[in-house]
This record gives structure tokens, C-alpha cells and sequence, in this order.
């Protein structure tokens, strides 16, 4: 028991140290014009769209006893909200790795260890710091932890009716999470969770047609005031005017993204490519575990596992913020495998033993691929990250020749 309890103490440690190593190294004290105006969106103005995150930093600002309506408590409200994140992550970590078998506990440190790879330079680094990403994630990861434990399972409504309250874009890029997991329970012959996995759906899909159709009607009349808050909370008064003309009058911004979908179209491919290494494993484990399911709830559940992030396939076609969509997806896969860990699955855990490096090669790969998924960190917005941006810039240049540097 000391033994184990030292390992799991050695565990919390290696991922702090990299978390804090990561952090200082992408951190720079700033909070981008998109990250900082979001604030000025919140529910004194009605049920508008992207509006939760705003009213709770609005709150704040009637309940502390300092002035948090300025860009330096902006950057301290992030730098506090991003730590806490980061403590949810580990709990949650931690949370799979007490409850994994002793034979995969190694395994769980290094699935802990590539999330972090993966998070925190994403949200330290400046374009993302503050992302409202960050607190969708939050909500998600709240629900798995119910589920997981088995307590408080009624909560996971509420939270997935806020992560589309925080943006809608969550019913698409993390609501997945929590509607997998629970789907994953209620094939495991566990009926309750149908009701859940329902309400939990129907609940995010009103607040998502709400927000989509009906949450502009008095955009002209509250203009004015949106635009001076956001000032105030931005850097020298520079705010992000696409971000207010988008969620409070309704503007369509499509047709001033073309020249994204371009760099989309020449980034994707040449992702897939590089990151080979790093998804072709999983591949072959969602193969073998559809292969021995034994039961059509057992290939249903398995099958939701493999195919849940497709839920972002809507974003890949229309949208253009191809880092975070790639981001989303890489939480979602290394997540649903913490939960196996946690639900001591027998038939996956068997199949992610086939599918590892055998011996010493398995920790080889594993320092591999938490390496190779740091040069690909932080991931960012349209471009998916520095190194698919400038892979893009070079093959414009000089082959597709699809815009004008």
C-alpha cells in the first residue's frame, strides 16, 4: 500500500512539474481582444449567445470588493481560472488511475501525461489563454467525473446545458464526451442512463436552436453598451468587433472566410499525414475491440466509443477553426480512454495490450509520442498549430498558389 500510494504521489508530481514547465514556457502575460470582449457578453442584455461566461465575470465584479471591469484583472481572472483548470484535469486523472487495475496504471500515467502534452501550452499560450474552449472542456469533464463515480449522474444535464450556455458550439465539439459515456452505460445494460443520455440531449439541443435562431432580437438596442464594455475590458480599448457583430446583431461572417477554408484545405492533409504515428494505434484498437464485442450492446457501446468525435464532422465542412476542432478531438479520444481505465474494462483494456509496443518498447513510444505531440503544441484557431502554419505558407508559395502572403 506505501508503495502504491508513493507511485501515485510520484505521478501528481512528474505532472505538475511538466504542467508548471509547459506553462511558463508558453505563457505571456497577455489576453487576446476575442478572449478579453467575450466577457462584455452576458445576461444583463438577455439570454444571448455565448452570454454565461460574462454574467459569472460580471458577478464577481458585484461581489468582490475591487473594480474587475480592466484588462489587468481580466489577465488575472484567466491566470486564476486556467490553474483551476488544470487542477480539474489532474483530479480527474488521478480520479482514473485509483480506480484502473494495477496492470495499467502506467498506462493511465502516460494517457494523463499526453494531455497535459496537449493542454497546457494550448491554454497558456497567448491565442488561446482565456479560450472559452477551456470552460466547455470544464463542464464535460465535471460529467465524466459523475459518471465515472456514479454520483450525482443527475448533473450531467445541467452541465451539458451550460457548456452550450458558455458557446453553442459545445453541443458539436465536447457535448460528445458526456452522450458517449452515457450511452457506453446504458448498453452496458444500465437503463437509467437512456434517461439521462435523453435529457441531456434534448436539454443542449434547445439551448442550441434558442442561441442559433432567437437570441438576436434586441442586438441594435444593447449595441452601444456591449461595445463600451468591451473596451474596457479589452487591451488600449481594442476590441474584437467580429466576435460583438457575430453573437449580438447576427451578423454572417461566411463570406469573409473563404481565404481560411483555402489554408484548411492544404493544413488537414498534411496533419493526417504527420500525425500517423500517433492515430494509427488507435485505429487498430477500435478495430479489434468492434471485432469482439460479443453482444450488439457490446459492438453499439464500443462503436459510439470509436466514432463519438465525428460529432464535429459539421465543423470540419463549414467551419474554419481547424485547431480547435483537432484539439476537441484529441481530448475526446484521450478521455474516453481514461474512462476505460476507470471502468476496468476487461475486453478494451486486452485489446490496448495487444495493440502497445511490447517491453521496453512500449515506454519508448509512449516518451515518442508525448514528444512528437509537443511540436505539434500549441494548437491555435485557423491555422491548426505553428508548424501546420508554416508548412501551409511554404506549399502556397510555391505550388497552390491559393492566396497572397
Amino acid at each position: 500500500m506505501n508503495q502504491e500510494k508513493k507511485r501515485q504521489q510520484q505521478f501528481i508530481f512528474a505532472t505538475l512539474l511538466l504542467t508548471g514547465i509547459l506553462f511558463v514556457a508558453n505563457y505571456a502575460g497577455v489576453v487576446n481582444k476575442y478572449n478579453a470582449t467575450i466577457l462584455s457578453l452576458n445576461y444583463n442584455y438577455g439570454f444571448i449567445c455565448r452570454g454565461l461566461i460574462g454574467t459569472l465575470y460580471h458577478g464577481l465584479d458585484v461581489i468582490l470588493p475591487m473594480d474587475l471591469l480592466n484588462y489587468n484583472m481580466v489577465i488575472r481572472f484567466y491566470f486564476v481560472t486556467t490553474l483551476l483548470f488544470f487542477a480539474l484535469m489532474l483530479y480527474f486523472g488521478v480520479s482514473c488511475y485509483k480506480d484502473s487495475t494495477a496492470e495499467s496504471r502506467n498506462r493511465v500515467v502516460f494517457l494523463v501525461l499526453l494531455l497535459f502534452c496537449v493542454i497546457a501550452p494550448s491554454f497558456s499560450a497567448e491565442y488561446n489563454f482565456g479560450r472559452i474552449d477551456m470552460f466547455m472542456i470544464i463542464c464535460s469533464i465535471l460529467g465524466v467525473l459523475c459518471i465515472l463515480k456514479r454520483k450525482l449522474e443527475f448533473l450531467v444535464v445541467p452541465l451539458g446545458m451550460a457548456g452550450v450556455m458558455f458557446h453553442e458550439g459545445y453541443v458539436l465539439m465536447y457535448l460528445n464526451i458526456i452522450l458517449v459515456l452515457l450511452f457506453y452505460r446504458w448498453m452496458s445494460g444500465e437503463k437509467k442512463y437512456a434517461f439521462l443520455f435523453g435529457a441531456t440531449l434534448l436539454g443542449a439541443s434547445v439551448l442550441f436552436l434558442y442561441f442559433h435562431f432567437f437570441s438576436f432580437s434586441e442586438g441594435e438596442d444593447i449595441l452601444r453598451e456591449v461595445t463600451l464594455n468591451a473596451r474596457r475590458l479589452c487591451d488600449k480599448g481594442t476590441y474584437h468587433i467580429s466576435l460583438v457583430q457575430a453573437e449580438i446583431l447576427g451578423v454572417d461572417l461566411g463570406e469573409t472566410e473563404v481565404i481560411y477554408h483555402l489554408r484548411n484545405l492544404i493544413e488537414f492533409p498534411c496533419f493526417v499525414i504527420f500525425t500517423i504515428p500517433l492515430w494509427f494505434p488507435l485505429v487498430r484498437f477500435f478495430i479489434k475491440l468492434l471485432k469482439r464485442g460479443r453482444t450488439i450492446q457490446d459492438k453499439l457501446k464500443y462503436l459510439a466509443l470509436a466514432v463519438g468525435s465525428f460529432t464535429l464532422l459539421p465543423d470540419f465542412l463549414f467551419k474554419v477553426d481547424y485547431g480547435r476542432w483537432i484539439l476537441a478531438m484529441i481530448v475526446y479520444y484521450i478521455v474516453v480512454l481514461l474512462f476505460i481505465h476507470g471502468q476496468k474494462d476487461e475486453l478494451a483494456l486486452k485489446c490496448l495490450n495487444e495493440v502497445e509496443p511490447k517491453g521496453s518498447y512500449r515506454y519508448l513510444y509512449w516518451i515518442f509520442a508525448m514528444g512528437y505531440m509537443l511540436c505539434l503544441t500549441p494548437f491555435a484557431d485557423v491555422s491548426i498549430d505553428i508548424l501546420m502554419g508554416r508548412t501551409s505558407g511554404i506549399l502556397n508559395k510555391y505550388i497552390f498558389h491559393f492566396w497572397i502572403e
